[in-house]
């Protein structure tokens, strides 16, 4: 697996890749998306069960609109008729669930930390919330606003916030270039 530097990710969060799932054009995962995702249950956040057609289709649904109409589908009454649509084949579904955890993967990218400056215990808030929050009270950003963000520029946003304020050191360049060479250099070895 390449390791990738943080100006690497960082760039593929601002501008991410396209993404289809079957023959559905999706919008970029936005934090607003994941979080209604997390809320409906669907595997493809929790990882709490394996997906099946109808999460896919779920995802699909939600994920190629914005978020004010992937809000409002998941609030309707007839979200399951509205499903339907979406739903691949029986002889596609393990495609589009290759396809839609891919697309779920790409926005989760976090940069790589060391560890914290301060140590102590694990946050407790969980961390999309914490990620909506840095970005709505550091970065002065509406709710609207924060939610709307790409996943992963979101989650990069605020790890930049939190490396500003000592939290968290982030490798810079040549600790990247470091650690891929000790990297490969233990490949070599085994």
């Amino acid at each position: 697996m390449k390791l990738e530097t943080i100006k690497e990710t960082y760039l593929a969060a601002q501008f991410p890749n396209r993404y289809r799932v079957l023959f559905w054009k999706l919008k970029p995962l936005s934090l607003g998306h994941a979080l209604l995702l997390e809320w409906l249950e669907s595997p493809f956040v929790t990882a709490a069960r394996l997906p099946n057609r109808l999460d896919c289709a779920l995802v699909i649904a939600l994920c190629s609109r914005n978020l004010q109409q992937a809000e409002r589908l998941a609030r309707s009454r007839i979200i399951r008729w509205h499903l339907r649509r979406f739903m691949p084949f029986q002889f596609q579904a393990e495609l589009a669930v290759l396809q839609i955890i891919r697309y779920t993967s790409h926005f989760r990218v976090v940069p790589q930390c060391w560890e914290s400056t301060q140590g102590g215990r694990t946050c407790g808030t969980p961390f999309l919330e914490a990620v909506k929050i840095t970005n709505m009270a550091l970065l002065h950003r509406t709710e609207a606003e924060a939610l709307a963000l790409p996943l992963s520029l979101a989650i990069h946003d605020s790890s930049a916030i939190q490396e500003l304020k000592g939290k968290i050191k982030i490798p810079n360049e040549a600790e990247y270039t470091a650690m891929a060479v000790e990297k490969s250099m233990s490949g070599r070895r085994n």
